[in-house]
């Protein structure tokens, strides 16, 4: 199960999918959904389908109670499900990824090396609704205030990878702090 087909990382992932199954035994049928990642109760409705024959499930979706619950209960039914790029919380699948909150803490010791000017920092990323994104704010600004280098987070935008969002909020970010700092961009598509 995925989310944003019009999203090029989506995109790519569902490629590679499809170049995955065209290696394996004819036996094996590797289907891939796409479903709105605005709509947790559909997401959910799907990991349960109990008329979705399958020997397991593999899922890139936002974080949400629904979509835990549901994940739980596939669990608790032994169906081995694989989380990719972004965990669900409280789920005890298997994590396909890199630690994202160490990434965030290493964007945070990158500001502080490369940046000589401490200042007010901002983060950037789709939302909130992807850990991802939550674990790679919270490192990047938890190091800066451990770290005490005069590095001050002042907020986290989001821009749901809307290019002219992202630009709305990135300029109001700077008319309230003209002497901004710096700026993490956590995500993927959010240029």
């Amino acid at each position: 199960i995925l989310v944003r087909p019009d999203a090029t990382f989506f995109a790519r992932l569902s490629r590679a999918f499809e170049r995955i199954a065209a290696t394996l035994d004819r036996s094996i049928a590797v289907h891939r959904t796409f479903l709105d990642e605005a709509n947790p109760a559909e997401i959910a409705a799907r990991i349960l389908d109990a008329e979705m024959r399958r020997a397991g499930l593999i899922l890139a979706v936002p974080d949400h109670p629904l979509v835990s619950a549901a994940l739980r209960k596939l669990e608790a039914d032994n169906i081995p499900t694989v989380q990719i790029v972004t965990q669900i919380s409280g789920t005890r699948s298997t994590y396909v990824g890199i630690d994202n909150y160490a990434a965030g803490r290493t964007a945070g010791l990158l500001m502080a090396r490369m940046q000589r000017r401490p200042g007010k920092v901002v983060a950037i990323c789709h939302s909130q609704i992807y850990r991802v994104h939550r674990d790679r704010v919270r490192g990047f600004f938890d190091y800066l205030m451990e770290t005490g280098d005069g590095f001050e987070p002042v907020a986290a935008l989001f821009g749901f990878d809307d290019g002219d969002r992202n630009a709305e909020q990135l300029h109001e970010a700077f008319v309230r702090w003209p002497d901004l700092a710096g700026l993490y961009n956590a995500g993927g598509a959010n240029t």
